[in-house]
């Protein structure tokens, strides 16, 4: 079983640091999926055993 993260990029960086210290690891990024404020955002991946 696992549990999946998902962060807004750029701008979740204090969000990825907090799931690295849980013991999350990155698994992936979709590019451009969120437009807001003018911008297309990423999302970063995160994912955890549980």
């Amino acid at each position: 079983r696992r549990v999946v993260a998902v962060i807004a990029d750029p701008g979740g960086e204090a969000s990825v640091a907090l799931h690295r210290r849980f013991g999350f690891t990155a698994a992936g990024r979709l590019t451009a999926v969120g437009y807001k404020h003018g911008r297309w955002l990423d999302t970063l991946l995160f994912q955890r055993e549980l």
